[in-house]
């Protein structure tokens, strides 16, 4: 949990650092999980994608070390890709 939230933390800051350009992202690699961050405007997506099946723990652990309270998540079929997206005033 320290790493997600160190790394979740680091994300937030370098996407989030120049709001008015009108895109940012990032990608961080944890583990055997690439985790990539983006945004556009105030629309901002987070994707998980592993070697392995991931739970849905695991990408709620990250959705809310970046500050998404109630993620809607879309996983694929096979549970390696989880996004979600989310406004932010």
């Amino acid at each position: 949990m320290p790493t997600i939230t160190i790394a979740a933390g680091e994300l937030r800051r370098i996407v989030g650092a120049e709001p008015s350009a009108p895109h940012a992202s990032k990608q961080w690699q944890v583990g055997d999980v690439t985790v990539t961050l983006s945004r556009a405007l105030n629309r901002w997506a987070l994707t998980l994608r592993g070697g392995e099946p991931l739970t849905q723990d695991m990408a709620d652990l990250w959705a809310r070390a970046i500050g998404v309270k109630q993620p809607d998540w879309w996983p694929s079929d096979d549970g390696r890709r989880w996004q979600v997206d989310w406004r932010e005033a």
